[in-house]
């Protein structure tokens, strides 16, 4: 049986979502499991900037910030 991990989603000033993953997910399956693009957002976990190749191995707060653009 795989082990869960409970992931909290959260943009600041916008949302917040909690999921439950399958542990050793990448951060990238999660956002594009939950119907968001891993390019748009810069993820943050325990307050360190993180790619999305990175895997959650345990109980985690993820906070996603939208990237911006402009001219």
């Amino acid at each position: 049986m795989t082990k869960k991990c409970k992931v909290i989603l959260r943009v600041p000033g916008a949302w917040e979502k909690s999921v439950e993953v399958d542990c050793g997910k990448s951060v990238g399956d999660v956002l594009r499991e939950q119907g968001l693009l891993p390019n748009e957002y810069i993820a943050s976990m325990d307050g360190r900037v993180v790619t999305e190749d990175v895997r959650i191995e345990r109980d985690t707060v993820l906070t996603l910030y939208p990237v911006v653009s402009g001219g």
